[in-house]
């Protein structure tokens, strides 16, 4: 969208905070958002709660 200096991106993650593999499996660190680099300069965020989408059934809201 050059005519109004837009740009769109979509960046898709479960989850705002980084996700490690350990010993014990796959854990959330909470204190630590290393993917947030990616919205730096950005005037507009919009979360979505997609997980919602993949939901069938009784789970399904």
């Amino acid at each position: 969208m050059k005519d109004y200096d837009v740009t769109v991106a979509f960046i898709p993650n479960m989850f705002l905070v980084d996700l490690v593999n350990n010993t014990d499996g796959v854990a959330l660190v909470l204190d630590s958002i290393q993917r947030g680099k990616e919205w730096l300069g950005m005037d507009v965020l919009i979360f979505n709660s997609w997980h919602w989408w993949i939901r069938a059934g009784q789970g399904q809201p």
